[in-house]
């Protein structure tokens, strides 16, 4: 068994930025299943511009995983329990987010 840094737990990694286009959120919807007559979800044209699903800001956070793996996860056995994700407004079909992750706590099973 491997053993963990528990000193991790409480930390926060660096705040980094995810930058991302309309093309990114047309693929991204795509591939969680969106279809040709959802046009507000897969045509950049739609009026009122391309909508975003909330569960896009997924992919948005686990940019933070990476600067956790270099303290003992071993990323094969690692099992992401769970994330919260607090949205003020809907995103934007492109822009910067600033993203910033803590370790909550670490359960070894």
């Amino acid at each position: 068994m491997t053993s963990l840094d528990l000193d991790i737990i409480g930390k926060e990694t660096n705040e980094r930025t995810f930058t991302y286009t309309w093309k990114d959120v047309a693929l991204y919807n795509i591939g969680i299943g969106a279809q040709p007559d959802e046009l507000s979800f897969v045509y950049e044209g739609v009026k009122g511009g391309l909508k975003v699903f909330p569960s896009y800001a997924c992919i948005v956070a686990g940019i933070g995983f990476p600067k956790f793996s270099k303290k003992g996860i071993d990323g094969a056995r690692f099992i992401h329990g769970e994330q919260m994700i607090k949205l003020y407004q809907p995103f934007p079909n492109a822009g910067e987010i600033k993203v910033k992750g803590v370790c909550e706590n670490i359960y070894d099973k």
